[in-house]
């Protein structure tokens, strides 16, 4: 298993993450999306447990979770799956372990399922969060049918032929992570695991606006591209009929 982190002005929990997890994971990679040069003290020290990779601006969450998927894919061509983690203190060294131990169960028996981290939105998460997840859920379901309890978990493990799949998604933001579900083209499996939200979650990059209207305008183009095909088979079937009276 390799794990990804994708980091932009992380905080030194960073450094003890890696470290707890060093000997559970084939390589651990880091990509350091454009940090300030104030963070590089925090990637010298996690350079000791894991390979860094570096982009020389800030390109966002999808962008940097590529340049993993990429490199992992890559360097380790026999890989089974690869687990993606936040670098916001958002996921204890525990979930994270385990979510790649159920991710190898399942790759070690053929087995081509992602599994999800799924936090309890309870009173304790901020209202903005629990609020956007419930909705991304139900706007989920109603457009794809898909069901599940956090959409919006940075704690996803991926096997690796669904892994091959994401690298063409063209979503760079946070925007990204949606996509991939849509994309997956596999089963899902969702476990629970901690909730922790530090200081109302104020470590987080995600911008509540501009990245909800693109988490959401993934949505529309979804929902315009399926009325768009059902459009084109149902003229496809008129042609048909048409030509077959002409007959």
């Amino acid at each position: 298993m390799i794990l990804i982190v994708p980091a932009h002005n992380p905080s030194e929990e960073l450094i003890s993450i890696v470290a707890n997890l060093r000997s559970d994971f084939r390589n651990i990679v880091i990509v350091n999306d454009g940090s300030d040069p104030q963070y590089d003290w925090i990637f010298d020290l996690a350079a000791r447990y894991a390979t860094i990779l570096t982009h020389g601006e800030n390109r966002g969450m999808g962008a940097a979770l590529k340049t993993g998927f990429g490199f992992a894919l890559e360097s380790n061509l026999n890989v089974a799956g690869i687990v993606a983690a936040d670098a916001d203190g958002q996921h204890c060294s525990e979930d994270i372990r385990r979510v790649a131990n159920v991710l190898l169960w399942h790759t070690d028996r053929g087995i081509g399922r992602v599994i999800l981290g799924a936090r309890e939105f309870g009173p304790s998460v901020p209202f903005r969060s629990r609020f956007g997840n419930l909705l991304t859920c139900k706007v989920l379901k109603l457009f794809t049918g898909i069901q599940l309890r956090d959409t919006q978990t940075g704690l996803r493990g991926w096997p690796r032929s669904v892994a091959q799949k994401l690298l063409g998604i063209k979503a760079d933001g946070f925007d990204y992570q949606l996509e991939c579900l849509l994309k997956a083209e596999a089963e899902f499996l969702d476990i629970p695991i901690r909730t922790i939200y530090k200081d109302g979650n104020k470590c987080s990059h995600f911008k509540p606006v501009q990245d909800s209207i693109r988490i959401y305008g993934v949505f529309l183009k979804h929902a315009f591209s399926e009325i768009l095909g059902s459009c084109r088979s149902f003229v496809g079937r008129c042609v048909r009929r048409v030509q077959r009276t002409l007959a």
